[in-house]
């Protein structure tokens, strides 16, 4: 089910993009900055699988590698404060 669930968003999705980007270049509307945000257990990094990596590279190419901004975000236990959230840019 978690399989068809990513197919059907990741695929409504690309198709969205595309088909916005276009309709953005058409009115010469400046290029978009994407966010991705990873949510991540603190002792497990996953990072971007393979469709993501290439997804990324695509997205990269049509809007420029400096308008693609990936974070990742975990919670960090602090004996002092607690539960800290820490958001760091890059993905690892």
């Amino acid at each position: 089910m978690a399989k068809i669930i990513d197919e059907r968003i990741r695929n409504d999705y690309e198709f969205t993009v595309d088909r916005l980007l276009k309709k953005r270049k058409s009115r010469n509307n400046p290029v978009p900055h994407f966010f991705g945000l990873l949510v991540r257990d603190e002792s497990m990094c996953f990072g971007l699988n393979e469709k993501g990596l290439q997804a990324k590279q695509k997205l990269c190419n049509i809007v420029k590698e400096t308008n693609v901004h990936l974070y990742e975000a975990y919670a960090e236990r602090k004996e002092e404060n607690g539960l800290v959230l820490c958001i760091k840019p890059g993905i690892c």
